[in-house]
């Protein structure tokens, strides 16, 4: 019925708002007639009990009933009221009503049941021959002893008739202003209630707009957030959807860029050598052997680049992980800085290790972990010049509310952990340093800072590759660096249960 959330909630917030007017005028309908009924009710007794006292006294000096009826009915005439005086068998003995006057007929009251408390009254609903309903307002009247009394009949009892209509008007006095002010209430109601709801949905209308323009591939979508309400962050986390998203395609674009671009090359190179061996162009032997170097580097090249790719893409799938199995962290640094010590020395280059006693055991897949490594300790070696420092270094330490304690001498710069227990791994290098610009990117696929400091060429995906083993290890990976003073590279892993 109704198509817009706008709509569904003026609605909803004017239905509310009539029901509560609705609910507050019964109230004060209801209430306002239970007061007035009771002032009524208590205006009648207050002047049954004035004239109960003049005619016990006028009983007292033994009164015939004619005198105290004129009496009663002059007072009665004042006040604006009805009185009708009661023998003891019910019939009406006077009554003040000049039109239908009940005198002579027996009242169907059951006075002997009546509970009148002393120098009180009773009340009790009647309806006469003619139908018409009252409240009776019933006195009790104390004759004078026998004896004393004076000829003819005596009252036992004066009743105040109060007409119901009397007692109910309350409600067609209200009933006109309660309308009125209700009709405005819910006019200015329905004009918030459209105010709040576009404020409301107006976010979450830019929402779908920016989401429709996002499926048509427009990502630079930005949606304005005021408050703190549910709604505003909403529409905070929205925004940093939209971007992750432009990143993510972005990121899409580089690396098929970059993945054409690093097979184009070698590609380029083995057709290039591989024609001219075919064509003859090459001559001599020496030739044929340079040639055939150049296209078995350039196709190992490719080798490993389609490696690394095989790996990231078993990686992002979570494929890739090996059983976990108990890993001793000094032989795991040990291990992977023996295999790269050829490559530093190479690269003229001392790579030092520091490996203390106790350290805790990691669980987890030790071929990757050990991948992972390599990668680090491989990218210091690439970006360090001859004559540089790298060192390797492992350390047991404690993290709670932020503050990391344990390990002496730590080398990087080292995040906010969460609390428990970790064990450091981390490389640091007398580089060229990373800066503060490239420093967020280095872990990205196909990223390189400066390609100008690297002695050797790369696929740009060991450090993506390091950081995706990392992370599914439950760990944290980091890197802190200053142009001209080098690298530091940290791996960062919990200690768990071997089933954790």
């Amino acid at each position: 019925m109704f198509r817009s959330i706008r709509t569904k909630i003026a609605v909803s917030y004017a239905l509310i708002i009539l029901l509560c007017l609705l609910l507050a005028g019964l109230g004060a309908i209801v209430l306002v007639n239970r007061y007035q009924r009771d002032a009524v009710l208590s205006r009648h007794r207050a002047a049954s009990a004035a004239i109960t006292q003049q005619i016990q006294a006028l009983l007292t000096l033994r009164v015939r009933l004619p005198q105290i009826e004129s009496r009663v009915a002059q007072e009665i005439s004042r006040l604006g009221m009805r009185a009708l005086l009661v023998g003891p068998d019910g019939v009406v003995l006077a009554d003040t009503e000049e039109e239908n006057p009940l005198t002579g007929q027996r009242l169907r009251i059951a006075f002997a049941d009546l509970s009148i408390p002393r120098g009180g009254a009773a009340f009790r609903r009647y309806v006469d021959s003619a139908g018409q309903h009252y409240m009776l307002v019933i006195s009790p009247l104390r004759p004078p002893p026998e004896g004393r009394a004076g000829s003819g009949p005596l009252p036992n009892y004066l009743i105040v008739a109060v007409p119901e209509q009397e007692l109910q008007p309350a409600w067609r006095e209200l009933a006109r202003p309660l309308i009125t002010a209700g009709l405005v209430s819910l006019f200015l109601s329905i004009v918030v209630a459209v105010l709040l709801s576009r404020s409301i949905t107006r976010p979450l209308i830019a929402m779908t707009n920016a989401s429709a323009k996002i499926a048509q591939g427009n990502y630079r979508q930005v949606i304005p957030a005021k408050g703190q309400d549910e709604v505003a962050r909403l529409a905070n986390s929205f925004n940093r959807m939209a971007r992750e998203v432009e990143r993510s395609r972005q990121a899409q674009r580089d690396f098929l860029a970059n993945v054409s671009h690093d097979l184009k090359t070698p590609l380029t190179s083995i057709q290039g050598f591989s024609q001219a061996m075919q064509e003859g162009a090459i001559h001599d032997a020496q030739g044929y052997r340079r040639a055939a170097q150049i296209i078995n580097d350039e196709a190992e090249r490719m080798g490993q680049l389609i490696q690394e790719l095989l790996d990231l893409a078993r990686l992002d799938v979570g494929e890739a992980m090996q059983e976990r199995v108990a890993i001793a962290p000094g032989e795991l640094v040990q291990h992977a800085a023996e295999k790269l010590a050829p490559l530093a020395t190479e690269a003229q280059l001392e790579l030092g290790v520091s490996i203390p006693q106790g350290l805790p055991t990691l669980y987890g897949d030790e071929e990757h972990l050990e991948q992972a490594l390599s990668n680090l300790i491989d990218n210091s070696i690439k970006y360090t010049p001859a004559g540089g420092r790298i060192e390797v270094a492992v350390q047991a330490l404690s993290a709670k509310g932020g503050q990391i304690k344990g390990g002496s001498g730590i080398l990087c710069d080292l995040p906010r952990l969460r609390d428990g227990r970790w064990v450091a791994i981390q490389v640091k290098d007398t580089g060229a340093g990373i800066s503060q610009e490239d420093l967020p990117n280095v872990f990205e696929r196909f990223y390189r800072a400066d390609k100008s400091r690297s002695r050797t060429s790369g696929s740009g995906l060991g450090l993506a590759i390091a950081k995706e083993i990392i992370e599914a290890h439950g760990g944290v990976i980091a890197v802190s660096s200053e142009l001209g003073s080098g690298s530091c590279f940290a791996m960062l892993l919990p200690v768990r249960s071997g089933n954790g």
